[in-house]
């Protein structure tokens, strides 16, 4: 429908502008945040120097809370405009010379009270977002420098920790409102010869509540790390093209508590699904019980053995850097859930820790520092890394071609797609006596799918059809 300038068709509801915006409620956020941090350090210098003892503590707590006022439904408050003349007489054409097109804002309540009255705002509240957290820990530190020029560095840490979040699961869903608590023992020891040749031992003992009491709670997670720093040997002084050169390698072992679910240590649940009836022809059924989710008594941490290797070189007194690492990761005891077992046992399996991968990869770096003048300091940086990893196993029935399986590829890898070949070309079918085309019987690879070209228009002299395996 055509509508003359300057026209407004009067069965069309005109609003103002600003009812895009307002009428629709409103939101308050408050939010409270508390942080407490304390130590105590005592020096033990008067028993042997270099030896001391530290407790710290810390207090987290944070709330959120968020009231929504929102329109009820499309009550909400705004104005109708309207023509002047229209409101005096709705039955008076537009186009009568004496019409007035002067534009009048009525409340929408008054223009229609038993259509559009103002209504009271809805209220709900959203209260997710809270979250409280303690942390302890108990340290004994010893470090001191031995010999005439203090060439030889020795440190010893012991340390003690604990902490507990009482909201562990954020914006609800299962066990939310029961603690998480850990549990750890560290020891370390490093040792320096004239901040040349370094040597750092660690070793944490660490608990989760995720694991049995007893059995599998606790993990025993060592590391280790040599460096060289070349530069400092006697026959480097006599260059300055290299300003630092270093050697170093490190072996560790780390662990992962939060991979699956919760408690799956502990006991299956039974509950009712279902009935069954005793005897024959009973009417009468009496109610069924089934076993959830078997429990795992030996689940355990999930544990990566990671080493890295890597060179640092500083050039023309330091302003020239160069940092390489190369890495390599195999991590064992994955929370899987087993596809081998068969069917026929009827109920679900947990998860069990047998999957396996291994990841490897490098990253190089490069940055330039300099200053102009004196108060003016730049500098330039840039790096590139490559990683790729590989799932070794993960107790996967073999699919029917070897590339849709996810053992032997990468871990977020898209399986069960198709393998693309070709295209069929015209020349694969073969015309009968009826004038139909069949695809040759050699390029047949699914016998119960029927392929077949489409009808060529007057410009295509082939037609294409994607040959797939699946």
């Amino acid at each position: 429908t055509l509508i003359p300038d300057g026209f407004i068709p009067s069965t069309i509801e005109l609003r103002d502008g600003y009812s895009t915006f307002f009428g629709y409620g409103y939101e308050q956020i408050y939010r409270t945040t508390l942080n407490c941090d304390a130590e105590i350090v005592q020096n033990f210098d008067f028993l042997t120097k270099g030896l001391s003892v530290s407790i710290k503590g810390a207090y987290d707590n944070r709330f959120n809370l968020t009231k929504s006022r929102t329109a009820n439904g499309w009550r909400q408050e705004y104005q109708r405009a309207y023509y002047k003349s229209y409101l005096e007489d709705p039955t008076k054409p537009q186009t009568d010379p004496d019409y007035d097109k002067t534009i009048v804002y009525i409340p929408a309540s008054e223009a229609a009270p038993d259509y559009s009255k103002d209504q009271p705002l809805n209220y709900s509240e959203n209260d997710y977002g809270r979250d409280r957290n303690w942390y302890i820990e108990a340290k004994i530190n010893y470090s001191r420098s031995f010999g005439a020029s203090g060439d030889h560095k020795v440190s010893a840490m012991f340390l003690y920790n604990q902490s507990r979040d009482y909201y562990p699961v954020a914006g609800g869903g299962t066990f939310q409102y029961i603690p998480r608590s850990y549990v750890g023992y560290v020891g370390r020891v490093t040792y320096g010869y004239r901040n040349k040749y370094l040597v750092d031992v660690n070793i944490g003992y660490n608990g989760s509540e995720n694991f049995a009491p007893g059995k599998t709670r606790y993990g025993a997670f060592p590391s280790a790390s040599v460096g060289w720093v070349l530069s400092e040997e006697g026959f480097m002084r006599h260059q300055n093209a290299i300003s630092y050169l270093k050697f170093r390698a490190s072996w560790g072992r780390v662990g992962n508590d939060l991979s699956g679910a919760r408690f799956m240590y502990m006991p299956s649940v039974w509950s009712q699904n279902g009935s069954y009836s005793f005897g024959i022809n009973n009417p009468n059924s009496l109610e069924a019980y089934g076993e959830g989710t078997l429990g795992n008594t030996d689940v355990t941490w999930e544990t990566a053995d990671k080493q890295n290797y890597g060179i640092d070189l500083k050039f023309f007194n330091s302003r020239l850097s160069a940092t390489f690492d190369y890495f390599i990761e195999h991590r064992t005891g994955i929370l899987i859930s087993p596809e081998s077992t068969p069917s026929i046992i009827a109920t679900a399996l947990p998860n069990l820790n047998i999957g396996k991968v291994d990841n490897h990869g490098y990253e190089v770096s490069l940055g330039w520092r300099d200053k102009i003048g004196k108060d003016f300091t730049y500098n330039v940086d840039a790096n590139v890394s490559f990683a790729r990893n590989k799932i070794l196993y993960m107790d996967e029935v073999p699919k029917q071609f070897s590339y849709m399986n996810q053992t032997g590829g990468s871990t977020g890898r898209q399986t069960g797609v198709y393998n693309y070949i070709r295209l069929y070309q015209y020349s694969d079918f073969i015309t009968g006596a009826d004038g139909e085309l069949t695809l040759k019987p050699e390029l047949l690879i699914r016998r119960y799918i029927r392929v077949t070209p489409c009808t060529p228009t007057s410009t295509e002299t082939t037609s294409w059809t994607v040959m797939t395996r699946a």
